[in-house]
């Protein structure tokens, strides 16, 4: 038997195609912006320049620490950062902090290296000294640097006159890691031990050392207001309370099964976490008890820092700045993902209709 359709039914169909199409139409819009409702950590530009070990941000200028020495790139146009120095040390550079423009460089077996960074286009070297080991951290209090030497453990160095740094005290450890110093109280970052708190008050017999327990694999430290984070390798991020700040107490803690957690800087509420193998992961830590994942950025970061809008990564690929907010069509294909699948199923049901119809 032959079915064919009338007029009517033909009709009838065209309209419930219509109102099929407008339905997925609406969807579309919906599921679309609800999608660029979600914030992101979207990419604003990428240097590819090497391999970036760490990044500090001062004004209009990020300092880049790699293979090569300090890297100093002109970040005033985010989306087009532009290297306009470099600090060429042979050994390269690992991490810097600054004091004022004056930079104190942990750059591996030259020791400790002092920068002047007055004019970024034109770095000058203001004094060094080349303790024999290899320098991977460096922390200023004052007049008093201190350095963490993988090789010999802390070094305090007198940077009073940055042309001629004196070494006036030591503590023997080994595989010293990162350091970080307030009020003569210095946390120690010691993979095979964790976090060690030592007294400092006397810098020629630094003493009361202690272990921190559950801070085990401790490679990096990041000290603001009352709180430490410490990046603890494949063991995450533990927030630790310091407001008593000889006996620290965890008090929170962020681990993602496969991850390496290299850095972490906090913003506020927020907490930026570089993870070598998950990449960028920000956090929320209104309750420093209970941190929640709010976005993540696929790269290979060893550090992070923050700075007005816009979060510096220092990766394998180089330095990586993100801003976190709704998904940027330009630097971010989140939108337009849920925009092309919804499209592509909606033409596939509507041409299954056509040809279902067009068949009877």
């Amino acid at each position: 038997m032959n079915f064919q359709s009338s007029p009517q039914d033909s009709t009838k169909s065209l309209i419930v195609v219509c109102f099929l199409m407008v339905a997925l139409t609406a969807g579309l819009h919906t599921l679309t912006v609800q999608a660029s409702d979600e914030y992101v950590l979207n990419e604003m530009a990428s240097t590819r320049s090497g391999v970036a070990y760490s990044v500090h941000v001062l004004e209009d200028y990020a300092f880049v620490t790699g293979n090569d020495g300090v890297s100093v790139f002109d970040v005033s146009e985010v989306r087009e950062p532009r290297r306009i120095s470099l600090l060429e040390l042979a050994d390269g550079a690992f991490d810097l902090c600054f004091d004022g423009r004056v930079a104190y460089i942990a750059a591996d077996e030259e020791g400790l290296v002092i920068a002047d960074f007055g004019d970024p286009k034109q770095p000058e070297i203001l004094g060094a000294l080349n303790m024999g080991g290899s320098t991977f951290d460096v922390s200023v209090e004052g007049h008093l640097a201190y350095l963490a030497d993988i090789s010999n453990g802390l070094r305090i160095v007198d940077v009073s006159d940055p042309s001629h740094p004196i070494e006036v005290g030591s503590y023997s450890l080994s595989d010293l890691r990162a350091v970080e110093v307030r009020d003569g109280v210095a946390y120690l970052a010691v993979p095979n031990r964790g976090l060690m708190v030592l007294d400092v008050t006397e810098p020629s017999s630094p003493s009361g050392a202690r272990e921190v327990p559950g801070t085990y694999a401790a490679i990096n430290l990041h000290l603001s207001g009352e709180y430490l984070y410490i990046s603890c390798h494949s063991h995450g991020t533990k927030i630790l309370d310091v407001s008593d700040p000889l006996n620290p107490e965890i008090v929170g803690e962020y681990t993602i099964s496969g991850g390496e957690s290299y850095s972490a800087y906090d913003y506020g509420e927020l907490l930026y976490v570089a993870d070598l193998q998950k990449g960028a992961r920000l956090l929320d830590i209104s309750d420093p008890s209970d941190p929640q994942e709010l976005a993540s950025f696929g790269t290979q970061p060893h550090d992070v820092f923050h700075d007005g809008d816009y979060t510096y990564l220092a990766c394998e690929r180089g330095l990586v700045i993100l801003q976190y907010g709704p998904p940027d069509s330009g630097s971010n294909m989140n939108t337009s993902k849920y925009t092309i699948l919804l499209a592509v199923a909606a033409v596939a049901v509507g041409a299954f209709i056509v040809f279902y119809l067009r068949s009877r």
